[in-house]
C-alpha cells in the first residue's frame, strides 16, 4: 500500500512534470514564433529604412540637379542682362557723342548767325547812309 501510494504520488508528480514540460515547450515555441515575427518585423523595418535612405539620396541628387539647372539658367540670364546693359551703354555713349557734336554744330551756327546778323546790320547802316547821301544829293540838285 505504501508502494502503491508512492507510485501514485510519483505518477501524479510525473504527470505534473510532463504538463509543465509541455507548457514550457509551448512557451518556447510561442517565444520562437514571437522572436521570428520580431526578426521579420525588424527586417522589414531595416528594408524600409534602407528604402527611405535610397529615396532621400535620390531626392537629394534630384534637388541638386534642379539647383544646378536653376543656377545655370540664372547665369545665362545674368550674362544676357550684362550684354544688354553693355549694348545700352554703347548706344547711350553714341547718342551722347551725337548730341555733343550737334551742340557744337548749333553753337557754330549761332556764331555764324551772329556774324551774319552783324554783317546785315552793317550793310543796313551802309545802305541807310547811302540812301541818305542819295537823298541829300537829290536835294542839292
Amino acid at each position: 500500500a505504501e508502494c502503491a501510494g508512492r507510485l501514485e504520488r510519483a505518477e501524479g508528480e510525473n504527470a505534473k512534470l510532463v504538463a509543465a514540460r509541455e507548457a514550457a515547450v509551448r512557451d518556447k515555441a510561442d517565444a520562437l514564433r514571437a522572436a521570428s515575427a520580431s526578426e521579420s518585423t525588424a527586417d522589414r523595418l531595416r528594408d524600409q529604412v534602407e528604402e527611405m535612405k535610397r529615396l532621400f539620396a535620390d531626392q537629394k541628387e534630384q534637388s541638386q540637379a534642379n539647383f544646378d539647372k536653376v543656377m545655370a539658367q540664372l547665369r545665362l540670364v545674368e550674362e544676357a542682362r550684362e550684354r544688354e546693359n553693355a549694348e545700352a551703354d554703347r548706344h547711350l555713349h553714341e547718342a551722347e557723342a551725337r548730341i555733343t557734336d550737334f551742340n557744337g554744330q548749333v553753337e557754330a551756327a549761332n556764331v555764324r548767325l551772329k556774324e551774319q546778323a552783324e554783317h546785315i546790320r552793317s550793310l543796313n547802316a551802309t545802305l541807310k547812309s547811302q540812301r541818305q547821301a542819295l537823298v541829300d544829293a537829290e536835294s542839292a540838285l
